[in-house]
């Protein structure tokens, strides 16, 4: 998987471009639970409540509740994934 060295100004700019652009922004459920269970979270738990496309403003409540914050999966996910 290709990393993006974009800043967090960047990464934000590139999502808020796609959402203006009526792209909708999700993250592979895979993806998420790795990012969950890097933070210690509970990924199993997590497997069974997210769904297999997770939009990280529709779904903040439940990525918070297994503590990862809406804008770090934009930080942490999408720069990796070049947003």
């Amino acid at each position: 998987m290709a990393m993006c060295m974009c800043s967090t100004g960047t990464t934000r700019f590139r999502l808020a471009a796609k959402r203006l652009k009526g792209e909708i922004v999700e993250f592979d459920k895979q993806t998420i639970l790795e990012e969950i269970q890097k933070r210690g979270g509970d990924h199993q738990k997590a497997a069974d409540e997210l769904p297999e496309k997770v939009d990280h403003e529709q779904h903040g409540d439940l990525l918070k509740k297994f503590g990862v914050e809406p804008d770090d999966v934009v930080k942490s996910v999408g720069g990796r994934l070049g947003f």
